[in-house]
């Protein structure tokens, strides 16, 4: 797990940042900054599966499944804060909007929060039913919903609107329910649409919001992440080598960045 929060921490760098014009070149990329140790302290931190960026401020939002809290930080990795969470938080998500999305593994809902940590709301529970959840993982959030969320027991992706009214879901054709191979993460393109990725099967699937598919791509055996930036590029992590494959907007192998620092596999 310690490897994919690496990868998705390069992801997020690429896919994320300032400047869009991206590494050209094959270019090396070394690791430049790491922040805090294993802990309960502050700016330390215990088992992390997800993390976000909040889009305006540029904090990073990390959900503690250990410590039972949320952190956030500067992106050079100052402490600047943090909320109990009081359950087993897998999954965060910041929207335009600066709510931020939490994810209980344990209690099987989302909640809601502002930026420093109030509490807004929240909805779900265990259950097949609409608005509630089986297993619930990551979230993502998306334009025209509030967030996106895999249910890794039924294998599905559901959208949801700030109320937590269902706007959308579907299963990805193949992925037989609950069991091996399932979805793995999901990210949203420049278009706007939902890419599904499963690593069992090495492809990506990308749907309309409305869950139409439009498109089916395979990737290498390799591929253990992936992120979407707004230039229209994909990118998949890679930790065998380890490396960042970067995808242009028509699905070519554009570019890779060698992440030097990191153990391959």
């Amino acid at each position: 797990m310690k490897r994919l929060l690496l990868f998705s921490a390069a992801l997020l760098a690429f896919s994320c940042g300032d400047d869009t014009s991206g590494p050209t070149g094959g270019q090396d990329w070394a690791v430049y900054s790491v922040w805090g140790s294993k802990g309960p302290a502050e700016g330390q931190f215990g088992d992390i599966l997800q993390f976000a960026v909040a889009p305006v401020t540029g904090d990073v939002y990390l959900a503690d499944r250990d410590n039972d809290r949320v952190q956030y930080l500067s992106d050079d990795g100052t402490y600047l804060g943090s909320w109990d969470f009081g359950s087993d938080g897998w999954s965060i998500a910041v929207s335009q909007n600066g709510i931020v999305f939490v994810g209980s593994h344990e209690d099987c809902q989302i909640l809601m929060y502002n930026l420093a940590g109030v509490f807004l709301g929240g909805w779900g529970g265990p259950g097949s039913g609409e608005g509630q959840f089986e297993e619930l993982a990551w979230l993502r959030c998306l334009p025209g919903a509030a967030v996106g969320t895999v249910d890794l027991s039924a294998d599905q992706v559901q959208l949801y609107d700030e109320t937590g009214s269902l706007a959308a879901e579907w299963t990805v054709p193949g992925l037989e329910y609950g069991e091996y191979p399932g979805i793995d993460n999901i990210a949203v393109n420049s278009s706007g649409n939902v890419l599904v990725f499963s690593e069992g099967v090495s492809a990506i699937w990308e749907y309309t919001m409305s869950g139409t598919l439009v498109g089916e791509h395979s990737m290498a055996s390799d591929v253990d992440c992936i992120a979407a930036g707004e230039d229209g590029r994909v990118y998949l992590g890679c930790t065998d080598e380890p490396r960042v494959r970067i995808l242009d907007s028509q699905w070519e192998e554009s570019d890779s960045i060698t992440l030097t620092g990191l153990v391959p596999g």
